[in-house]
């Protein structure tokens, strides 16, 4: 039974060990589905300021964790993802916008007819 127990610390402290490069490779696919997310939501580099930091922090957590600094990586990939998910958020809110905006324009302003006025005659009228 002694002899176990150094294996089992041994065992324990290994997969200890492997929980920083874990996670940190986690976060950086969370972070790089959310700027996808993000991407095919219509946000852009070029007009999101969210894009811009959420790619500039996945690519800053990824040479973090290229140098061993696993906890730091998995700081910033956590921040990258959050910086998507509003990159995501403005996208979304542009496209309603611009579909509000296009629905309202192409609604054409039309003059009441008589077809109109008969209609409202007949749902004026009480039915006998």
């Amino acid at each position: 039974m002694s002899r176990q127990a150094p294996l089992f610390l041994l065992a324990v402290l290994v997969l200890l060990s492997a929980c920083g490069p874990i996670r940190s490779t986690a976060g950086l696919v969370k972070a790089d589905r959310a700027i996808a997310e993000a991407r095919a939501a219509g946000a852009s580099a070029a007009e999101s300021y969210p894009m811009v930091l959420a790619e500039a922090l996945r690519q800053k957590a990824f040479e973090e964790q290229g140098y061993g600094a696993y906890d730091r990586a998995e700081r910033l990939a956590l921040e990258a993802e959050k910086e998507a998910q509003e990159a995501l958020k403005q996208a979304t809110l542009v496209v309603e916008s611009e579909s509000v905006s296009r629905v309202q324009q192409n609604v054409p302003a039309r003059e009441p007819s008589e077809d109109d006025a008969e209609q409202q005659g007949e749902l004026s009228e009480p039915s006998k």
